[in-house]
């Protein structure tokens, strides 16, 4: 999927640079595209592809501390992070749904549709810090 996302990303970029510079005749639906594209292919990727350790992160304390503490900053961090998002949850499914009233200027497409995979992306951060979490803990049982 993320494959597809990024081919079709580029296909409408490289038709929105012919168009524009060799025909002099702009598209408009490309930049559009180009964006929703992108929207979809950065929340899959951070939904299904990217490991933790592929996301980008400030861990100088968390490294610098003992094994201990560093499950139980991982704990609290997954604690915050994934209580935000499932907090979250019912406001961002409200919202996305509420906005199937509205559609792109130019491509006409609802944004219920365009949006909708930050909720897989919320659900997915969700069950990632509880998967930490265990993890964390789990750990700690085997070296206690």
């Amino acid at each position: 999927m993320a494959v597809v996302l990024m081919i079709a990303m580029f296909t409408f970029f490289l038709l929105q640079i012919f168009f524009r510079y060799i025909l002099n005749d702009p598209l408009s639906w490309t930049s559009e595209a180009c964006t929703l594209t992108y929207v979809w292919v950065v929340f899959w990727g951070g939904a299904f592809l990217l490991k933790p350790q592929d996301h980008v992160a400030f861990t100088m304390v968390h490294d610098a501390a003992p094994p201990h503490v560093k499950r139980i900053l991982t704990v609290l961090f997954c604690l915050g992070i994934g209580g935000m998002f499932v907090v979250g949850l019912p406001q961002i499914w409200d919202y996305i749904t509420f906005m199937q009233i509205d559609r792109t200027p130019i491509l006409r497409i609802r944004f219920d549709f365009a949006y909708a995979i930050f909720i897989p992306f919320a659900l997915a951060v969700v069950i990632r810090c509880v998967g930490d979490i265990v993890s964390a803990m789990r750990i700690e049982k085997t070296t206690d």
